[in-house]
């Protein structure tokens, strides 16, 4: 599993590739997986802790979600780490990569110019 994970993050490095789309379906299936887990219990304590996970990850799930679209609709711009996601400093392509987007505020909006 873990050498899946680091295959997909490391995908997400190379150029035209979007990490934040291998996170952001990572966190929701860990999510999405823990809501809709099997109904198999091994015990009292095994069912009780499946119920708490299955009523904490239906709200979490909800609120990732919301928190997700709202900053993907609205996004101020102000995230300088964000780029790192996407690319490691050092690699040759990494400047292309960030350059991609630039950001270009008006008095009300941000707006986004492909380059």
């Amino acid at each position: 599993m873990f050498v899946v994970i680091l295959t997909s993050l490391s995908i997400g490095f190379l150029p035209y590739i979007d990490n934040f789309a291998h996170v952001g379906g990572f966190v929701t299936g860990i999510f999405a997986g823990l809501l809709l887990m099997p109904t198999i219990h091994y015990g009292k304590w095994d069912k009780r802790k499946k119920l708490i996970l299955m009523i904490i990850s239906g709200p979490a799930l909800v609120i990732l979600i919301v928190f997700l679209t709202l900053t993907f609709y609205q996004n101020s711009g102000t995230c300088d780490w964000c780029k790192y996601i996407n690319c490691l400093p050092g690699l040759p392509w990494c400047e292309s990569k960030w350059a991609l987007i630039t950001t270009a505020t008006s008095t009300n909006s941000t707006l986004v110019a492909w380059k």
